[in-house]
Formats: structure tokens, sequence, C-alpha cells
């Protein structure tokens, strides 16, 4: 269980379960590990960074041991990673680092390991088929994270990959590799308290907030509005603006300047994914969950979140504050469905 419970709350592509109280921080732990970018394509580097937190709140600059698992667990059983990773022999296990930070270099094979090409047959044995993507069309490696005692937990994370798709025309090919662009991870757009009064103030998090012992109140944590379809002039790259499928939006078309420079949105993006079952391209919106900490009081829903259908950009959770006098520290760990992970910590005075 020391293993399991970690890996299930840290899997990027999982909704984290937080009941039992493991939203509740009593000692030092690892929330959350986030890949800049979100996702890469083989022979392509990436920036890892853990957020670890305590009762005192935020554990800057904590050594880590960082690690990457070669092997897949077999197609047949529905295990995250597999069973060979959890060990420290083997040539299937690839240190990477041992600090705060990790920078990993994505394998050239990583996509006949991981993805959509065929593997590698090993010792003569039969190569078997390829891995299936997840629901939005990804696949993933597996990332170890030890702490640096003997007693820390293993924890995992999976980065996503960009992998050339597979069973696609040749035209969808050439319309995918135009139009899909590198996931952007969420973000914060605006943290909200609502006291008992009903009244509901923006909580700027460099300063400390103050509440009552035993007050409840309610956090509102919101994300920026992707939209649903292309707006000229916003400064954001949508799929629609690179998409160039048949007929072409002559609207869109003359609307080059947001790609020229393209940048990420925050919130729930739309993206495009190649769908098995239709044989064709389908634009999609992420789905985006919330996974609350605290180190002191109750929260009512420490997990939450929004379907890909939903198109609401915020969530909401209660919060009853400790009857003791003292200082709280809060996190949210905000995750899309494809790979991007976003956090933000604040301050809480507990005060008559």
């Amino acid at each position: 269980m020391r293993l399991v419970m970690p890996l299930l709350l840290l899997m990027s592509g999982c909704v984290p379960a937080l009941d039992a109280q493991t939203w509740l921080i009593t000692g030092p732990r690892l929330l959350a590990v986030r890949a800049n970018p979100a996702e890469a394509a083989p022979g392509k580097k990436l920036e890892l960074q853990a957020l670890v937190v305590g009762p005192t709140g935020e554990i800057a600059g904590s050594p880590l041991n960082w690690a990457a698992c070669s092997a897949r667990p077999p197609l047949a059983q529905q295990a995250p990673v597999a069973a060979t990773c959890l060990t420290d022999e083997g040539q299937q296990i690839q240190p990477i680092a041992d600090s705060a930070t990790a920078t990993w270099s994505v394998p050239n094979d990583v996509c006949g390991q991981f993805g959509p090409n065929p593997p590698v047959s090993v010792d003569g044995g039969p190569a078997g088929r390829p891995a299936d993507p997840d629901e939005t069309g990804g696949w993933y490696a597996p990332i170890r994270v030890e702490g640096p005692s003997a007693s820390s937990d293993i924890d995992f994370f999976r980065v996503r990959l960009r992998c050339p798709l597979a069973g696609t025309t040749q035209q969808q090919s050439a319309d995918f590799q135009q139009a899909y662009r590198t996931n952007a991870p969420p973000q914060l757009a605006g943290l909200f308290l609502q006291r008992a009064t009903g009244t509901e103030l923006a909580v700027d998090v460099t300063a400390v907030v103050t509440l009552q012992p035993g007050e409840t109140v309610t956090w509102r944590a919101s994300w920026p509005d992707c939209g649903d379809h292309a707006v000229c002039g916003d400064g954001h790259c949508d799929v629609d603006e690179r998409l160039s499928l048949s007929p072409p939006d002559p609207t869109l078309v003359a609307c080059k300047a947001d790609c020229q420079k393209p940048q990420g949105c925050g919130g729930a993006e739309r993206y495009l994914r190649f769908d098995a079952t239709s044989r064709a391209l389908v634009i999609q919106r992420e789905a985006l969950s919330t996974a609350f900490y605290t180190t002191a009081g109750t929260l009512s829903d420490p997990s939450v979140g929004r379907t890909s259908g939903d198109p609401g950009t915020d969530v909401r959770t209660g919060f009853t504050a400790p009857a003791t006098p003292g200082t709280v520290w809060l996190w949210l760990v905000l995750r899309d469905d494809r790979g991007g992970i976003g956090w933000q910590g604040w301050q809480v005075s507990i005060h008559p």
C-alpha cells in the first residue's frame, strides 16, 4: 500500500482519489510532478519538477532520486506500470538524476516501447503488439521518483509522448501534423473565498488569508476560458486556425497572426485526436481535475473537476478551519487529461 497509494495519486492521466483524509498533510509528501513541456517527441528533453510539501509549507530544494523505467506492463493486465519498475535493479531502470529537479532526454525508441510503433523483439521472443492510446489519443512513459532516505516512498508519474499516428490516411496524417499543438499545462486564473454571508472575495495567493477558528468557507478556483471555437486576434492558436480541412474556413485562413507565435491556453484546450472507431480526426476538449490539500482543518470536496463535455471553468470546495489558532497551508493541484499539471499554494492564518 505504501507504493500503491502514491502511484494512484501521481499518475497524471488519473483523477486522484482523495478519500480517507489523504488530502491532509501530516508529514513530508510528494504531491505532484510536472514536465516542461507537458509532452515531448523522441529525442527531445524535458525539465522535471516536483511539488514536495510538509506541515510547515512547501519544502523547496528537496533532493529526489529520478529514474526512467523502460519496462511496460503486459497488455493483458490493467496495471499502470510494470512490476519490475518497483525494483532497484535491472536494465529496465535508467537513472536520471539525484537532485530537486531533473532533465530527461526522451529515448529515440520510446514510441516502440510505449507507443504505436511495433515493439522490438526481446531475446528472440515475439515482439508483441503496439500499445493502445488512452481516451485522448496519447501514450505515456513512466518516471520513478524516490526520496533520499531508505524509508521514502517510490512514486510514479507519466510523461506524455508525441508519437506518430498509426492507421491514418496520408491526408489525415498531414492534417494532424499541421493542426496538433503541444499541450500547454493548466494554470490557475483566479482563487476566490466565499464566506457564510455569501460575500466572495478575490484572494491574492502571495498574501496571507485570515479566518476565524472553526469558520466554514468555500474556495473557488478558476482557470482561463479557452472557448469552443477559434477567435481571430485573441493570441491563442486554436486547432481550427491550424486545421487545413477542405473546404477551409476563409475567416480562419486569413487569421494567421495567432499562429505565428502560438501561445497555449491555460484552461481546457481543444485539441485534435484520431478516433480509431470512426477512422476520423475529431476535435475534443480537455477534461480538468483538481485536488485540494491542507495541513489542518477539513475539506468537504477535495477532488473535483470538469469532464471534456463540461464547458465550466471553475470548481468549488468547502473548508472548515481548525478550532486552534495557528498557520495552515493549502495547495491546489490542477491536472488536464493530456499530461499537463499546474499547482498553487497559499497560506491561511487562523486567528480570532
